[in-house]
């Protein structure tokens, strides 16, 4: 059986929808006792692992283009995305709900509209992601980084709140 084209996009696509409403709604349910916890995975604040998901997961439209066009991604490692999330952890401690949901809406709306300008061929295409030292697919990239790593995210902040 063949599968219809634009079947595997329409998929990512709901799914990164389905997630961003779930955060969405967890944001919004969050009181101040709530939103300044201690996540115990991350060791951040939750105002700031959500503010994390939505500038840092979301936004990887620039690495998803190179993928598809077969340029090779930046060396980013591991170390250097610790460093910067620390310092992005210290540097926004005091987030708002309202900032964060300015940048939930915008950068969702700036993913969703990325995805809808892909093919199917363009979701195999593949190349080394050195932060994760793997060969990835354009699909999987957005599978792994902005949904289940969210989704990972979104659940220690659950489990503290």
């Amino acid at each position: 059986m063949q599968i219809a084209i634009g079947t595997k996009i329409e998929e990512l696509t709901a799914r990164f929808n389905m997630f961003n409403q779930e955060l969405l709604t967890f944001i919004q349910s969050c009181d101040q006792t709530k939103w300044t916890k201690i996540t115990t995975a991350e060791g951040w604040p939750v105002c700031v692992t959500a503010r994390h998901i939505v500038v840092a997961h979301y936004p990887v439209a620039q690495w998803l283009q190179m993928l598809v066009e077969g340029q090779p991604l930046p060396p980013v490692t591991m170390a250097m995305v610790d460093q910067m999330n620390a310092q992005h952890a210290q540097e926004r401690r005091g987030c708002t709900q309202d900032e964060v949901l300015e940048l939930l809406h915008i950068n969702h709306a700036d993913m969703v509209s990325y995805l809808k300008t892909l093919n199917e061929d363009d979701l195999e295409q593949t190349g080394h992601v050195t932060l994760f030292d793997t060969t990835m697919s354009v699909g999987e990239f957005v599978a792994f980084v902005s949904i289940d790593g969210s989704i990972n995210h979104l659940e220690s902040m659950r489990a503290v709140v």
